[in-house]
């Protein structure tokens, strides 16, 4: 069974660990990390607000909400079900 993720990659300042709200869930990464993967990932919509914090946990930066939305494949729109021309 395929298990659908998410994953995340950035760039951020340096010496600042990262921390991911993904619906209001914490997910955090190590220092200077530049990725955080949440698995498993259902369809639906999300929030995402990513921030970068100090040994203190005091936050440093922040980047601007995003929202995107997972989408799972369906044998109904599959690609090897589209007729063939001719």
């Amino acid at each position: 069974m395929n298990v659908p993720s998410i994953t995340l990659n950035f760039k951020g300042p340096e010496g600042l660990s990262p921390v991911l709200m993904l619906n209001k869930k914490r997910y955090t990464a190590e220092r200077d990390s530049n990725t955080i993967k949440v698995e498993p990932a259902s369809r639906g919509s999300y929030e995402a607000d990513l921030t970068f914090v100090n040994d203190r946990n005091e936050v440093v930066c922040t980047v601007p909400t995003m929202t995107f939305y997972v989408r799972q494949p369906s044998v109904i729109n599959s690609p090897a079900r589209r007729k063939k021309p001719g």
